[in-house]
C-alpha cells in the first residue's frame, strides 16, 4: 500500500515516534492472518498481469487498509472507494504479448 505524502523520518524523532506509536496501537487491534493467492488475473487497459487473495485475505487486507485510511487520512492521494488488493507479476508491452504469457502464468494456480 501506499501512504503519500511519504513521512521523512529521519528529520524528526518526534514525528517518527508519534507516528510508530499510532501504528502499534492500532495493529495491536489485529490478529495475525496469513494471505492466500489463489487467481492470475490482468488489468486489460495497461496489459499488467497480477496474482489475486481469496475473499477472507482480501477482506483482512482491506479492513487494515481501511483503518490505516482513517489514520492517515492526509496521506491519501486520493479518495477512491475502491482497492482491490493484488500483488503485480508484471507489465506487458502489449495485450497479445499479456495473452501469450497468461497459460504459463496461470498454471501455477
Amino acid at each position: 500500500m501506499k501512504i503519500r505524502p511519504f513521512y521523512d523520518l529521519n528529520d524528526c524523532q518526534d514525528d517518527q515516534e508519534d507516528i510508530l506509536l499510532k501504528l502499534r496501537l492500532l495493529l495491536c487491534q489485529f490478529s495475525s492472518f496469513s494471505i492466500k493467492i489463489n487467481e492470475i488475473d490482468s488489468f486489460i487497459e495497461n496489459n499488467v498481469s497480477f496474482m489475486k487473495c481469496d475473499e477472507q485475505s482480501t477482506n483482512h487486507l482491506k479492513q487494515l487498509r481501511g483503518q490505516l485510511a482513517q489514520l492517515f487520512s492526509n496521506c491519501l492521494k486520493n479518495d477512491r472507494n475502491t482497492y482491490n488488493p493484488h500483488m503485480t507479476v508484471g507489465q506487458f508491452d502489449s495485450q497479445e504479448e499479456l495473452n501469450q504469457a497468461k497459460p504459463s502464468l496461470s498454471k501455477r494456480f
